[in-house]
């Protein structure tokens, strides 16, 4: 049984306008998360440049980022727990013989490092998953299996598109991946032309169990130099390149930044924030404009001729040839320091990082000694709770990119959960409090204690055991040296 491609390449060809709609949408979003903002005003050729760009667009995806996965210099990046497979009930331990060596576990860690190594280290892998998703609203992850050792690559959902079930989304039929490439035709020429990768699930279009992956080129056609007459009639049609694959599973993996419920795409961090960041940067843009014009005194004259008017060595004083009571000379001052209009730039400010789901944190910056753990949770509490959205999703589809990668390699009893850090700093004298009064009641272990501090138990529980001893060895000199003895005196 084969796939029916042309059925595949119409259905996607019907898209065509919808993901260039898409594309551009995309395009603006970056434009903001890199800083590229809307000049309100205009520049005279040479002239000053008054326009103010604050990129908060940016900061906020930056934010969300790093607290979604944590950062290697804080030592609190996102890890991943291998664990038995779903063959053991849930809530049950698993039994000796269905547990796991410790030492398979142990290989399978190290060929997790090899992949991520391969892939530009799980750091890099990440940030730009966080980014993409932030960004774009959505994110896509490639295993790439073109060694021993495979690869994870970060894909642009700009670049991709889906078909889903219409009566569910969440079933996906096929994946097209299409971007602008140049190719030779069979005379030989260099012509542009568009690439498409079909990733098809086997079922849906008259094949067998699987995944079919196909390449395909389609030429544009000939153009005159000026791209005003085209210079054949020929069609463009999609032709196959390269060999199909079959897989066990789907490639891609991929997810929504954030839920949204009427579309397959998710929602980008920037979605209701952009247009903000935009008025922040016109008032901004225009106070800096007034300031620059008005922020000195101007001098000015009634009843003097210009020609009276003659220029001192006295810090540029003007000096006026005419009689006392016909003079006025005076300085023009602002008769504002511009307060509503900063006050309104504070009001836009804040609903920025409202509409954002992100706490700002120069708001509360003066009584951040004075703020608790649980004050500090309070403040941030639609932040965490987008972060909780987000870890949802990021979570389980990386672990299931995790699961795919350790079946290539054997490692088909092992699940990969997140460990995920607690995203907001904390006092730890009330986090030594809450577990002492917790150990006083007997309802936490020595062991769970040292876990939630960062430490490693067995390491603790062998030094303390290292200082016991050497403590009990210390008393009985003590002792010995006490009563004037040896040890040879006490040994007889």
């Amino acid at each position: 049984m084969t796939i029916d491609y042309d059925i595949v390449h119409a259905e996607f060809d019907a898209q065509e306008s919808e993901l260039t709609a898409r594309q551009t949408a995309l395009l603006e979003n970056w434009r903001f998360y890199e800083g590229k903002h809307r000049q309100w005003l205009k520049v005279k050729e040479g002239g000053h440049n008054d326009n103010v760009t604050i990129n908060l667009c940016g900061v906020l995806v930056d934010r969300t980022v790093s607290r979604l996965f944590g950062d290697p210099v804080r030592g609190d990046l996102l890890d991943f727990d291998l664990v038995p497979t779903e063959a053991v009930s849930e809530g049950e331990a698993p039994t000796l013989d269905q547990a796991p060596a410790p030492e398979k576990i142990q290989e399978a860690r190290r060929y997790l490092e090899q992949v991520w190594e391969r892939s530009g280290g799980i750091h890099t892998v990440l940030s730009r998953t966080g980014v993409y998703g932030a960004v774009t609203g959505h994110f896509v992850l490639r295993l790439v299996a073109d060694d021993e050792i495979p690869r994870f690559v970060v894909l642009d959902p700009g670049i991709v598109s889906v078909l889903v079930k219409g009566d569910d989304r969440d079933k996906v039929r096929a994946y097209s991946i299409q971007f602008p490439v140049k190719r030779r035709d069979k005379d030989g020429d260099i012509r542009d032309a568009d690439f498409r990768q079909l990733i098809v699930y086997g079922p849906e279009f008259g094949g067998e169990e699987g995944w079919y992956i196909q390449d395909f080129i389609r030429f544009k056609p000939k153009t005159s130099p000026d791209r005003l007459r085209l210079l054949d009639d020929e069609v463009p049609r999609w032709q196959p390149a390269g060999d199909e694959e079959i897989w066990p599973f789907c490639p891609l993996f991929d997810g929504q930044n954030l839920p949204s419920a009427r579309s397959y795409w998710g929602m980008a961090d920037l979605e209701n924030v952009k247009n903000i960041n935009d008025e922040i940067n016109f008032i901004l843009s225009n106070v800096n404009r007034i300031i620059r014009f008005h922020a000195h005194p101007r001098t000015i004259g009634i009843g003097i001729e210009p020609s009276q008017v003659q220029d001192t060595a006295v810090e540029a004083f003007w000096t006026v040839a005419t009689t006392p009571d016909k003079a006025e000379i005076f300085n023009l001052e602002m008769q504002s320091d511009l307060p509503a209009v900063f006050n309104f730039f504070q009001i836009i400010r804040e609903a920025f990082w409202t509409i954002g789901r992100e706490a700002d944190p120069s708001v509360f910056k003066e009584k951040i000694g004075n703020v608790t753990n649980f004050g500090l949770r309070v403040l941030y509490m639609d932040a965490l709770n987008k972060l909780g959205q987000k870890r949802q999703t990021y979570g389980k589809v990386l672990s299931n990119l995790l699961e795919r990668c350790l079946e290539l390699k054997g490692f088909s009893d092992l699940r990969a959960l997140p460990n995920w850090s607690d995203p907001l700093p904390t006092d730890p004298r009330e986090t030594v409090q809450t577990l002492q009064m917790e150990r006083d009641m007997q309802i936490v272990s020595r062991e769970t204690a040292a876990l939630e501090r960062g430490r490693n138990w067995e390491v603790e529980k062998r030094r303390m055991q290292e200082d016991a001893q050497g403590q009990s060895v210390g008393k009985r000199l003590l002792r010995m040296l006490q009563a004037g003895g040896t040890g040879d005196e006490e040994s007889e």
